[in-house]
This record gives C-alpha cells, structure tokens and sequence, in this order.
C-alpha cells in the first residue's frame, strides 16, 4: 500500500485517480478502485494510540475496544470508495466536532490520568482536521461528478450496555431529509430487513439505539445539497 501525504491525496482525488494508499501519519487509509456516486466509511474502526498517549490513558486497551468499532472496515471492503480511521476514538473521535473530539471523560469513565499537554492535544487534532479536508474534498468531487453522492457511515454498536432489546441493524435518519431521500433510505431498511443471518432474528429499526446525529452527518449537512448520508450499526 502507498503511504502519501495528504496533498498527494487531495491531488489524486482531483485528477480522478483510482489509488489505495494510507495516510503518512497511519491515521487513516483510502481506497478508490472506481469513482462511482458512494463512500462508505468506518471511522472508528481504529484502536491505535500514540505512545505518550498510551502512557497517559487512564483505560486499558481492553476498556477502549469496548466502545471501539472492530471490523466495521470488513463490512464495507467491497464497496469502491473507503475511508478507514486508523487512530482510536480514545485520542480523538471523527463523529464529534474539533471542539469536543477529545474525551475528558467517557461513558462515565475518566480517560487520562494526567492533562494532556497542548501540544499533544493539538497533534491530535490536525489530524482531526486532516481528515475533514480529505473527506470534504471526496464528497465535493463525487457530487460535481454525479450530481449526487451517498455516504454509508458504518459503526458497530456495544448491545451489552443496553437494558432493553435491541435490533441488529438501526439506521440513523435524524439528520436527514426524509422527504426528499425516501426512496434511497426506504431501500436500504428494506435490504437490511432482508438479510438472513444464523440463529438470529435480523431485527431493523430507524433512530431506534442511535439516531444519526454525529458530526459527519453534521457535517455533511452543513456543506452539501446533494449528499445524502445514511448511519448504520
């Protein structure tokens, strides 16, 4: 696999270039075999944290694959267009904005067992940045190429956390505009409804355990018209 800078990335996108590659600093890898009209993603697919991170975390690796989404990358490896997050969610979480991708504390548990220098905050957070740009500019390039672009968000979701039963796939649509994308979200409930898994009832629901309120979403909102994206567990 290619390891490329960013402005190599943003370059190749540009051009239409096909290309798999990974990130220089490890954060994240993305694959484009064929430039179709969908991205599918896995953000917090990633377990990895810097060593003086890991020094400094108060959780053990143990506790941080807990909420950690493993394998969501396998999920969406046959699809043309990927972005795979590398880094944990523990150092810094792509679904939450700049300003509070850094937990504090987490699920009712403090993260670090000292205050993170600014300095290390700040590494963390180019690459949240990083990682925005490269995706702002994929979204923008299939849009102006297709008119329109879907973007599968993948997560996983920890059932055992939740006292009540739970579906086995939920679609979150709260950011969406239901209206205008009906067709393409009632489509992917019912495929999702379709599948057959062993000795398990495939329950699906919408906004049922999450509704789709990350800042992806977000965050495709708030910059394109014609981008529809679907949250999936």
């Amino acid at each position: 696999m290619l390891t490329l800078a960013e402005k190599e990335v943003l370059e190749k996108i540009q051009r239409l270039e096909p290309f798999e590659a990974m990130l220089e600093d490890g954060s994240l890898t993305i694959r484009i075999s064929d430039y179709q009209p969908m991205i599918a993603t896995a953000i917090h697919q990633g377990e990895r944290l810097r060593p003086e991170l890991e020094a400094k975390c108060a959780l053990t690796k143990p506790e941080r694959f807990y909420e950690e989404d493993p394998c969501t990358n396998d999920f969406i490896s046959s699809l043309p267009i990927t972005l795979v997050g590398r880094d944990s969610r523990y150092e810094y979480d792509l679904n939450r904005g700049p300003e509070t991708c850094i937990y504090e504390d987490a699920w009712g548990k403090s993260v670090w067992t000292e205050t993170l220098s600014d300095e290390e905050r700040a590494a963390s957070l180019a690459k949240h940045a990083t990682y925005y740009r490269i995706f702002n500019k994929l979204v923008d390039t299939i849009e102006r190429s297709f008119g329109l672009c879907i973007v599968y968000d993948l997560h996983s979701y920890n059932y055992q956390r939740i006292e009540r039963e739970t579906p086995i796939f939920n679609l979150g649509t709260k950011q969406v505009n239901r209206r205008r994308w009906q067709r393409e979200t009632d489509a992917l409930l019912q495929g999702l409804a379709s599948i057959e898994l062993p000795n398990l009832d495939v329950g699906v629901a919408e906004n049922d355990v999450f509704g789709g309120m990350g800042y992806q979403a977000t965050f495709v909102k708030a910059n394109f018209t014609n981008t529809l994206i679907l949250r999936w567990r």
